[in-house]
């Protein structure tokens, strides 16, 4: 295989797409609970992207960028080691699914889906790797002014149920931070406190901007965070949707 070894420092989405590489290896072994033998799959892995990718005399700040890696990676297998005793086993990295709402074609390609093995509940979850780890919930929705800021896990899961129909799904970052220690997967809550069902209400929020696209209507328009995970929702259709929108 070709190397790169004369990148002299990972962007954000290089070190995020490394990161997603080394996991998507766990499909493989769905049932392994053994924290160290998780460990040295994702260590090992990443170990042999880095030298195709980089060769064998990276510069030395990719030499620190892949440290933090492998400090973040070894953190996450105690994690998944952890969901893995819980019954959840992965089922699908990197898949993509389409569908259409409101004659918009939507597609996305979902991080990692995990399956419960006592009740066959399905978990989606979003890798982040950006340093300060993120909740889904603020990131998402302003409950006090019933606003939608971002739709991307709800959104990932019309994708899933549209193809699955009748499945109780639930979906989630799950945060590689630079401080490991703050390493977790964190659910987006589709119930609000009051016990409302947000999920309906995130999909008219969506229909809200298909609408407004096709009506040409593309203000007031959303600050993109310097940091953004690059892995955001993708949407292919005429017009695209992005990932970030916002209810008018």
């Amino acid at each position: 295989a070709a190397q790169d070894d004369g990148a002299r420092e990972l962007d954000p989405l290089g070190f995020g797409i490394l990161a997603h590489e080394a996991l998507r290896l766990l499909k493989k072994h769905p049932a392994l609970e053994d924290v160290e033998k998780i460990r040295g799959l994702l260590l090992t892995e990443l170990d042999r992207l880095a030298r195709q990718r980089f060769g064998s005399r990276p510069s030395m700040a990719i030499l620190v960028q892949l440290e933090s890696l492998r400090q973040r990676l070894g953190a996450a297998a105690g994690i998944l080691a952890a969901a893995v005793r819980d019954g959840w086993r992965i089922i699908s990295a990197e898949e993509t699914f389409e569908a259409e709402l409101d004659g918009m074609r939507l597609r996305a390609r979902l991080d990692r889906i995990d399956r419960h093995v006592e009740d066959g509940r399905i978990r989606i979850l979003d890798y982040k790797t950006a340093d300060a780890g993120e909740d889904p919930g603020p990131t998402h929705y302003q409950p006090r002014k019933h606003k939608w800021l971002d739709l991307q896990l709800p959104l990932y899961r019309y994708l899933y149920e549209r193809s699955h129909p009748k499945t109780v799904v639930s979906a989630g970052y799950f945060n590689l931070p630079k401080a490991v220690t703050d390493t977790r997967i964190a659910e987006f809550q589709f119930q609000a406190r009051d016990g409302t069902d947000l999920f309906p209400a995130s999909v008219a929020a969506a229909q809200e901007v298909i609408a407004a696209i096709r009506a040409r209507l593309f203000w007031p328009p959303v600050a993109q965070p310097a940091d953004q995970d690059g892995f955001a929702l993708i949407f292919a259709g005429d017009p695209p949707l992005i990932g970030k929108v916002s209810s008018p």
